[in-house]
């Protein structure tokens, strides 16, 4: 119907109820088709390797993205430098900052912690690997990463964003404000 405007979440549904009537909105979620999906045994064999080099009580932190500066990806590497060693990073991904993370993890001396794979078109394995989902965005939609985190029951922390607050249950999930990396470490201790 041309008349219908569909949102994707209801915090999306409240910003435009100013600029349209709220009756001709609609709020459908995005979603994927995980049943069809093919294990990335690339991906599997470089998280497999990295793990290898680690301690059994390694606690492994991730994320996925494309690495663009609105993902705040470098807050989990300033996270991650105020953590125990018992602690790694997993960044799935690709993108313009790339080479400023990696380069930022080797000045903060983290860069055996961490493990940069590289884009992978699926990357549904990489959550069977790590303990907790971290979500550090600047601004987001619907993020699908972090429901396909819920969907392998990873906990996650997440930035506090209002179109965040409405997507999981609070047993799955901790918010601390955007760069405020004592509070993204509270939250993963938490978990």
């Amino acid at each position: 119907n041309k008349n219908k405007i569909i949102v994707l979440t209801t915090a999306q549904k409240k910003y435009y109820s100013s600029f349209f009537d709220e009756k001709r909105m609609t709020v459908i979620g995005n979603g994927r088709d995980l049943t069809n999906s093919v294990e990335d045994e690339s991906l599997k064999k470089k998280i497999l390797l990295f793990k290898s080099k680690l301690s059994d009580d390694t606690i492994l932190l991730g994320s996925t993205s494309v690495f663009l500066k609105i993902k705040g990806l470098e807050q989990a590497i300033f996270a991650l430098a105020l953590l125990p060693k018992k602690y790694s990073l997993i960044l799935v991904g690709d993108g313009p900052e790339m080479g400023y993370l990696k380069q930022l993890a080797k000045d903060k001396e983290l860069i055996d912690r961490c493990l940069f794979t590289g884009y992978h078109e699926n990357n549904s394995c990489f959550f069977e690997y790590i303990d907790i989902f971290l979500l550090t965005s600047y601004s987001e939609a619907y993020p699908l990463a972090l429901i396909e985190a819920s969907l392998h029951g990873v906990p996650s922390v997440v930035t506090k964003l209002e179109t965040l607050n409405q997507i999981l249950p609070s047993n799955l999930i901790q918010f601390y404000n955007i760069d405020n990396i004592s509070e993204l470490v509270k939250g993963i201790y938490l978990l």
